[in-house]
């Protein structure tokens, strides 16, 4: 082509290169923040008919899923045929919820790897729903297998850590019961023999005897409250508590002690003290008695002083803002404001403690340097459960000490309730241990250890109560239903059937169910179940004033009836030690077993009239045989029946064979 010429059109594509440019780094960024992002990013799409594809998943599927990117970008179903067959079903209904709500989604599952490894994934994402009816999440899943292994790991630790806090408790709960059931045997028989023996070297090996068991006792008790105590299990029991007479009977019950090795006892108690606290009484008296305990076994001489303290209005005016000051010039003491600090202080001149031993002897097991010998003896836990025991009600433990010197430990409660009424007024009296000042009673005594039960007896000998004995709660069960005791005196450990177990079955039965039963045991912990089905509760060992306790919080009105002089002339009647001549006893049991018919019939209708039929009959009965407990057993029959205390009235009527089991005794 002749003349020719080439035509050319250029164009400025600067901006597209610059925008291409930029696309391609802030891809770059994304694909770098993705890959530098610990899990898996994803968008993924269900479509109306419920099938799915993923939009955009990064490089860390390999990694988690075993598969790559590109496969999912193919075939989003790879990754939904991975999930644990286990787990199918709570997927699919988190999915399903998730479409209907678009919530943010959250959710864990497993799956199992082309490899066969299972692995936990937990995925966070947010559903949109778009306008062709498609819905996307956009998020992340993430691997937290190692987090559900540290998860089980941890739930495995602490299931070992329970079960051997289990273990503990069984065992501790075991050695309680092994220990208490011979010391129960120990203590009380040499009670018993308390009154037998009068040669003074036989009385002296006998109170050693007493005294070693005492110390058995209190090593038990001292390692089953700190127990309690780590496992969170001690509970405090606030009352009204009188701090004058609590000191007092400190200073009583170690007077003895102190006498023996020429030590006063002082007492500094301030005149600003509230007439009463409320405190937790039984925990206070075992401070006081460990420290104040503690510190006359350390001192050789000197003396051993309490100490306590209240804030008097003087200290309260001080403390005061100026505003307040004005309301704060009547002399009325501090405690009439409701509450106050409380120091109580325990000084002794003994032998001190060093400075580098003064923290260490608060733990368990642990005495100061020089004092684990046997001069002092001891097992190092009174001040590590009276530690612990302030701690509980609120307080602060302070030491100061020096060694040759003596020591002072202070004990401050910041808010401490005050009480207006006098707590405990009465001074020490003398134990009751009288059971004669009971109306004749027949008791059933159930326990597997023969020890045991011969204790009991030795307890009642003498006295005008007939007992029953059974080894085990089967017999018990059957000897209730048989002779309708007044009462049970219940061991809870027994073969067969245990306590426990008994004591529903009594409950549950319309015959038995009246009858009061008090739990002996030598268990260490009042169970509250145990505690629903009994009237009393009583822990190994059990002394002859314990019983006679119970006895009256369980028949107050009963212990009032008779005179002192009808208790100290009362006859026995208990089998073993009855000496009431009963004239012509056959007959007069034959008479009592042709009345059981009758007595049936009254048990059902208790009409008034039948009633006094019934007790004019036995009382003839009892004049012509001359049988006192017959005439008793008519006089409580009368008594009920004239005040009209229908309970007590039907108790008495249940009685009558038991005063036929026991005349079969004579």
């Amino acid at each position: 082509m002749e003349g020719g010429g080439l035509i050319c059109v250029c164009r400025d594509i600067s901006d597209k290169k610059r925008a291409e440019a930029a696309l391609q780094q802030r891809q770059n960024q994304l694909q770098n923040l993705a890959a530098a992002t610990p899990g898996l990013i994803f968008s993924a799409v269900m479509h109306p008919d419920n099938s799915f594809e993923c939009e955009y998943i990064n490089r860390a599927v390999e990694e988690i899923y075993e598969v790559t990117a590109e496969q999912v970008l193919e075939d989003a179903a790879i990754l939904f045929a991975q999930i644990h067959p286990e787990d199918r079903s709570g997927y699919d209904i988190a999915i399903a919820r998730n479409v209907k709500t678009l919530d943010r989604f959250q959710h864990e599952w497993r799956i199992i790897t082309p490899s066969g490894k299972i692995k936990w994934l937990q995925v966070n994402s947010q559903p949109e729903r778009r306008e062709n009816g498609d819905i996307c999440w956009h998020g992340i899943v993430m691997d937290i297998s190692s987090r559900k292994q540290a998860e089980a790991e941890l739930a495995q630790a602490k299931e070992k850590a329970e079960a051997a806090n289990r273990a503990k408790s069984e065992f501790l709960a075991n050695m309680s019961h092994e220990i208490r059931t011979p010391m129960n045997a120990i203590l009380g028989f040499s009670h018993l023999l308390q009154d037998l023996v009068t040669e003074a070297q036989s009385r002296f090996y006998l109170n050693a005897i007493s005294a070693s068991g005492k110390t058995l006792l209190a090593l038990i008790n001292d390692i089953l409250d700190l127990s309690k105590i780590e496992s969170g299990k001690l509970q405090l029991r606030y009352e009204t508590v009188n701090l004058q007479v609590l000191i007092n009977e400190i200073v009583y019950i170690f007077s003895q002690k102190a006498a023996e090795k020429n030590l006063a006892i002082l007492t500094d108690i301030d005149p600003n003290l509230p007439p009463s606290i409320i405190f937790d009484e039984v925990r206070l008296r075992q401070i006081l008695f460990n420290v104040v305990g503690n510190a006359l076994k350390f001192t050789e001489t000197g003396y051993v002083k309490i100490t306590v303290k209240s804030q008097t209005i003087e200290n309260l005016h001080s403390q005061a803002p100026a505003w307040e000051r004005a309301n704060l010039h009547s002399q009325a003491p501090a405690w009439e404001r409701g509450k106050i600090p409380l120091e109580l202080a325990i000084e002794d001149t003994g032998i001190g403690i060093a400075p580098e031993q003064q923290e260490r002897i608060f733990d368990a097991f642990i005495q100061a340097e020089g004092q684990s010998d046997r001069k002092y003896g001891g097992t190092g836990l009174g001040l590590a459960i009276t530690k612990r025991l302030t701690e509980m009600m609120g307080g602060t433990v302070q030491l100061q000490s020096e060694l040759g010197k003596g020591s002072t430990f202070r004990f401050i409660f910041p808010d401490i309730s005050c009480a207006a009424s006098p707590g405990n007024p009465s001074p020490q009296t003398e134990l009751d241990c009288n059971l004669n000042q009971f109306p004749p009673m027949t008791i059933l005594v159930v326990d597997d250890v023969p020890s045991n039960r011969d204790l009991i007896q030795g307890y009642f000998a003498g006295t005008k109560h007939a007992l029953l004995m059974a080894k085990d709660g089967i017999e018990a069960i059957h000897m209730a239903q048989k002779y309708h005791p007044y009462l049970i005196l219940l061991d809870l450990r027994m073969p067969n059937l245990d306590g426990y177990q008994t004591a529903i079955s009594l409950k549950n039965n319309p015959q038995t169910q009246a009858i009061p039963i008090i739990i002996v045991t030598a268990t260490f912990e009042q169970d509250q179940q145990v505690s629903s089905l009994c009237q009393g509760f009583l822990r190994k060992p059990v002394n002859r004033y314990e019983l006679v306790s119970q006895f009256k919080n369980l028949f107050p009105h009963e212990s009032k009836l008779l005179s002192k002089d009808q208790i100290a002339d009362a006859p026995s009647t208990s089998p073993s030690s009855n000496s009431e001549t009963i004239k012509n006893l056959p007959e007069l049991l034959e008479k009592l077993r042709q009345e059981e018919t009758q007595w049936q019939l009254l048990r059902q209708s208790l009409i008034t009239r039948d009633i006094r039929k019934f007790i004019q009959r036995l009382q003839d009965w009892g004049t012509q045989h001359q049988c006192s407990l017959l005439l008793e057993y008519c006089q409580t029959l009368q008594t009920a029946l004239e005040t009209f205390e229908i309970e007590r009235l039907y108790k008495a009527i249940d009685e009558f064979p038991q005063i036929k089991q026991t005349l079969e005794q004579f």
